[in-house]
């Protein structure tokens, strides 16, 4: 579960807003926005033949933790982008 974090302090967002921290969080050295992901524990099948309920579910989750941690209206899906120069990784292996 991507996000796209475009505000000073992008490292301590999911901390400061109580939400779980994430598996995956990029930072940009130069102005602290950054890209974060969860991994999560049963994949979201998203292909033509999935059923609805669990993307919406997901859907739900995914906008009510962008919108407590700030991130971009859109998630980032493409977080392959991130590994530049410019960027501190860190990855977590959380439980």
């Amino acid at each position: 579960m991507p996000h796209d974090i475009d505000h000073n302090g992008a490292y301590f967002a999911h901390r400061d807003a109580n939400v779980p921290e994430p598996n995956f969080i990029a930072i940009n050295a130069e102005n602290g926005h950054g890209h974060s992901a969860m991994l999560l524990a049963v994949p979201v099948a998203r292909h033509d033949a999935a059923r609805f309920e669990p993307l919406h579910f997901y859907g739900a989750v995914e906008r009510g933790i962008a919108r407590r941690i700030g991130a971009a209206g859109e998630s980032c899906r493409a977080i392959g982008r991130t590994m530049g120069v410019h960027h501190a990784t860190i990855a977590r292996l959380a439980a």
